[in-house]
């Protein structure tokens, strides 16, 4: 069970804190194993995840995926976008035609087709 609990990500921060809460009305030589037991708890527990990352082949092939899914989804507001900017561009054009002058830039395009 305590190698379970060392074991959690979250374990060396929520140790930190409660070592952080000792410290005080402490002698400083106190302090000062506090803090260096906090540190070496800390460095192993880096260790031990880093180790867990490297040797875990499910996390490495998400996040290889991850990536071209984000870049389709780059690609794909790129298109809207686009797509936004022609549509735009029709209704205007739609405008300039039918109304035989020159085209005041409005919110309501309707409006404009209406008068022309």
């Amino acid at each position: 069970m305590k190698a379970k609990i060392m074991s959690h990500p979250l374990y060396p921060a929520v140790l930190r804190a409660f070592i952080d809460c000792r410290k005080v009305r402490v002698p400083p030589e106190i302090v000062g194993r506090l803090s260096a037991l906090a540190d070496d708890v800390e460095m192993n527990s880096d260790d031990i995840q880093e180790q867990r990352r490297a040797a875990d082949p499910e996390l490495d092939q998400f996040m290889e995926l991850t990536r071209p899914i984000e870049e389709a989804d780059e690609f794909f507001r790129s298109m809207e976008a686009q797509i936004d900017a022609f549509s735009l561009l029709g209704r205007t054009s739609l405008i300039v035609i039918r109304g035989a002058r020159p085209c005041v830039a409005s919110n309501d395009v309707t409006q404009q087709i209406h008068q022309a």
